[in-house]
């Protein structure tokens, strides 16, 4: 039933009426009701009740109990804020203006809102806390409107409201302070199971640290540090930085005042260091290496970690406890006190309790903690040096053995970490796809392996009606192994597998499955020899059965393998360091996107303050004619050599450009006289950037001069790429091999185009490993096109999804002669299409030239870019793309796009530093001039 208290009449359904009917009084109805529909609605009666809430002061939601406060409010009257001046907000903008408050005396501290009548302007006033002490107080002002917005002065812009004081009243101590956030983290379990929780975290509250200092001191055991008749080893303390001296002070003091150390005048001696942890605090460590090696050793055991996980077999509750500075728990023998001294140069200290860094520390504390908890089975918990896990089947099992182990922990004065406590834990621990615990009660199944880089294997069994995953095992393998048969591989992989998982298979049967199909019997050979004799020995220790599957339906074990890597390789990370290219190159090209684009105020600033431009740019300003030659007789010869240029230079918004013209005054373009402080951010955007793709000075010099022009232009961009350490560690010297070569004459667009598949690279995130490499005779027009493998089916869906399907079928098509291009279904293709199949000379790629050149340039672009393990290649090519038919080809001497299209593409670098743009004044016009441009372009090419 919802109640609301604004409203006339509350409905009530039937269901509940008769629940309540003996607490209601019932009562004939003197009221009718209509539907949204204007419908009369039938009533059957009214109840006349009485409502009590609210009764413990609190409301519940989520799970959760919420105390409500009770709060003494001063009512007072709204106070309005007035615009101080004449203030226009524009279009679409926010600003923040200064208001004056009508009556600031009322009340000091308020909330500013926006009144109605504001808001159906279109302005909006954000909600913001101000002191109105003050003369003048802010508001931030938005204009939702497409025309600016004008607030005169005296216009009321805002209202304030007095901010209330809440007192809150004290409310039912629920827990210790402490243990708080540990008791809000116990979303999944019910009321009732909290309400359990709660109380039994209370009643063992004195169990978990409440600070630094609150260490407890265990009363079971010493550390005992056994030197036998050793004499006492003395070392020199070490020379800590200035800096470090008074954290090293304040770190020894700090551990007198806990009673952790104690200071003494003895023979032993060890220096500290000073070790910075992940967070910025200093670890105060101590180097008992010397110590260490006249100890004798404590071989007392170490739990496997395999085995504890195993042991977790069938728990669906879990609560991991970790004790707080466990070492610190523990007393050293008095005897043995004076062994752990150290020295800082202030002094001689030595340790109260166990430190860290002692070679039989970890066996005292296991030692102590099995004591601690005997008699507990692993089905209630397991221990790990100071780390503590519960287990249980139920909810009241696992609060059982919660219960049993604070007793034990509290018993032996031990104290709990509650910030690194975990209770009740359930979803994160069991839900898929984690993997599962062996059950002694099913068979194991064991799937083997092998490739030509390594072995893998996974150890599953059958649970219900499913098969779940226990252990994965891989294994790489080593160069006389990779020269193995196919069969020894196999056969090494199960030899392998078997021992790795020794201690689950021993003396059981299992199921062995393999793809290898002749295992099934080279196990049966009468008289092995050599290697395959010690294996087939090895392995006659094990019962199991051997069945043969088929590659297809056994992912799991091929893929590990065969999986190459994606995150992380030791060999690629080793390989980029060695030649120094971890992250330099993929830094250059984030840091020029962030370029703000020039404005024209920008530019016109930065050749005023250019001492050759400047000049010249003012006497342009003043007067449109040509200054006499004894003006400028005294600047630079720079200065001089734009003097010779000033019938071509103009100012287009005071900017000053050179106008640039073809000889035979068909083209021409606006280049930016560009000041000498901006050309290397030029430059790195059209040489060291993704759109600039790091080509070499020839295509770099076209695509700068297309938008730029200064003086020595030519020779800043040979050094700029002579210089480039990228290109400088990717490009080797030229080696211009001479050949007699045929040219193929073509004389339109996309009349003959040639493709090949470049590849294989690592796999990326997207299954890409080749690329599909098409390119125009004629224009120079590339396309690269990322695909997952060379099956001639997918070259032929993707010829004729990106090519074909945009620019149109071409009349003749060359390749070499792959199977994938020579297939059937290719050559079908071409004959559906009407297109010419031809391929290059067997064994001569430079039949194909322009294709396998144009491969090396992928090549070169990508190791440029790539990320660390190289799976990100497919994501550069679009840029690269960009860049290439942007750029001047040798062989045409135009960019493939003013080949393809009649003129040049639009670069990230136009939009960074601006380029007039000429626009037609009608479509034909356009048309006009495109038509101009192609004839002209294509006469030049041919």
């Amino acid at each position: 039933m919802l109640v609301d208290t604004g409203a006339n009449v509350t409905l009530l359904r039937t269901d509940l009426a008769q629940k309540l009917k003996e607490q209601l009084i019932y009562t004939g109805p003197n009221i009718s009701l209509k539907t949204a529909t204007g419908e009369k609605t039938e009533i059957r009666g009214k109840l006349d009740a009485s409502i009590e809430y609210l009764e413990k002061n609190e409301i519940r939601t989520g799970g959760e109990e919420i105390p409500l406060f009770s709060a003494s409010v001063q009512h007072s009257k709204s106070c309005s804020v007035l615009v101080k001046k004449r203030t226009i907000i524009p279009a679409r903008s926010e600003c923040l203006i200064q208001g004056i408050p009508e009556a600031p005396g009322q009340f000091r501290y308020a909330v500013t809102d926006f009144p109605s009548q504001v808001s159906q302007k279109g302005v909006l006033v954000a909600a913001t806390l101000v002191d109105l002490e003050m003369e003048v107080i802010p508001v931030r002002v938005l204009n939702l409107n497409n025309k600016p917005k004008i607030l005169d002065k005296g216009d009321v812009i805002a209202t304030c409201e007095p901010v209330v004081d809440i007192v809150a009243r004290p409310q039912e101590f629920s827990g210790a302070q402490h243990l708080q956030s540990t008791l809000e983290n116990l979303q999944i379990l019910n009321e009732e199971q909290r309400i359990a929780v709660r109380k039994l975290l209370n009643e063992f509250q004195d169990l978990f640290s409440i600070c630094d200092a609150d260490v407890g001191r265990c009363n079971m055991t010493q550390h005992r540090i056994n030197t036998g008749d050793h004499p006492p080893i003395k070392q020199y303390p070490r020379r800590l930085p200035l800096a470090r001296k008074e954290e090293a002070e304040h770190l020894v003091k700090e551990m007198v005042d806990n009673g952790i150390i104690e200071e003494l005048s003895g023979p032993w001696a060890s220096p500290t260091v000073l070790v910075k942890k992940k967070d910025g605090s200093t670890r105060f460590c101590v180097d008992y290496r010397k110590l260490n090696e006249i100890t004798k050793k404590d071989s007392y055991p170490l739990p496997r970690i395999d085995d504890t996980l195993d042991a977790l077999n069938g728990s669906q509750w879990f609560t991991t406890l970790d004790l707080k500075s466990g070492y610190w728990q523990v007393e050293v023998r008095p005897e043995d006190k004076e062994k752990t001294a150290f020295t800082t140069g202030q002094g001689l200290w030595q340790f109260k309790v166990m430190p860290f860094g002692l070679c039989n520390a970890p066996a005292t504390f296991e030692r102590l903690m099995e004591t601690v908890l005997r008699g507990l089975s692993s089905e209630a918990c397991l221990v790990y040096l100071d780390d503590i896990i519960i287990v249980g089947r139920t909810f009241e099992e696992h609060l059982n053995n919660l219960r049993k182990v604070f007793q034990r922990l509290q018993k032996a004065n031990l104290k709990l970490n509650p910030k690194k406590c975990r209770f009740f834990q359930k979803e994160a621990l069991t839900s898929s796809p984690i993997l599962t615990y062996p059950r002694t009660d099913k068979d194991f199944i064991l799937d083997t392996d092998a490739s030509d880089e390594g072995i893998g294997a996974v150890l599953s069994q059958n649970t219900g009606n499913e098969e779940r995953v226990i252990a994965y095992f891989s294994k790489s393998l080593g160069k006389p192994e990779r020269n193995y048969c196919v069969t020894r591989k196999e056969l090494l992989a199960i030899v392998k597998s078997i021992e790795h998982f020794h201690h689950y298979l021993y003396g059981r049967k299992f199921l062995l499955r393999t793809d290898h199909a002749s295992l099934r019997w080279l196990l049966n050979f009468k008289e092995p020899e050599g290697q395959i004799a010690r294996w087939i020995q090895r392995l006659q220790e094990y019962d199991f059965e051997i069945q043969h599957r088929k590659g297809t339906s056994r992912g799991n074990a091929d893929a590990l393998s065969r999986k190459p890597c994606k995150e992380s390789c030791k060999q690629c990370t080793n390989a980029e360091k060695k030649f120094g290219m971890e992250r330099d190159i993929s830094v250059k090209v984030v840091t020029t996107t962030t370029v703000d684009p020039w404005s024209s105020c920008e530019i016109q600033k930065a050749q005023l303050e250019d001492p050759v431009i400047k000049p010249i740019l003012e006497k342009k300003l003043n007067s449109a004619e040509r200054p006499p030659w004894q003006e400028i007789a005294p600047e630079s010869p720079a200065t001089k050599r734009y003097w010779a240029l000033w019938d071509s230079l103009h100012l287009k918004d005071g900017v000053l450009y050179r106008k640039w013209e073809s000889d035979d005054g068909n083209s021409c373009r606006w280049q930016l006289i560009l000041p000498k402080s901006r050309i290397p951010e030029v430059l790195r955007e059209t040489h060291d950037s993704a759109s600039g793709g790091h080509f070499g000075v020839m295509k770099t010099l076209s695509k700068t001069r297309e938008r730029f022009y200064w003086d020595r232009l030519r020779a800043d961009v040979e050094n700029w790429c002579r210089e480039c350490h990228t290109c400088g560690a990717r490009k080797g010297p030229k080696t211009r091999t001479k050949g007699r070569l045929q040219r193929y004459n073509v004389g339109a667009p996309f009349e003959r185009m040639a493709l090949d598949i470049l590849g294989p690279f690592p796999v990326t995130t997207k299954g890409n490993r080749y690329v599909l490499v098409l390119m125009d005779y004629f224009t120079k027009w590339p396309e690269a096109i990322p695909i997952p493998d060379q099956e001639a089916s997918t070259v032929a869906e993707e010829l004729v999804r990106s090519w074909i399907s945009c620019y149109g079928v071409p009349m003749i098509l060359h390749s070499d002669q792959g199977t994938n291009f020579n297939s059937a279904l290719f050559t079908k293709l071409c004959e559906l299409l009407g297109i010419l199949k031809t391929r290059t000379t067997a064994l001569h790629p430079e039949s194909d030239g322009m294709v396998e050149r144009f491969n090396r340039t992928i090549l070169n672009h990508l190791s440029l870019f790539v990320s660390r393990n190289q799976t990100d290649w497919d994501t550069h090519l679009p840029l690269f793309l960009l860049a290439y038919r942007s750029a001047e080809h040798e062989v045409t001497g135009l960019t493939p796009a003013e080949m393809l299209f009649g003129r040049t593409l639009r670069l990230p670098c136009d939009i960074l530093f601006g380029r007039p743009s000429e626009t037609p004044s009608s479509p034909n016009e356009y048309m006009k001039n495109l038509e101009a441009r192609l004839e002209s372009v294509h006469a030049f090419a041919n």
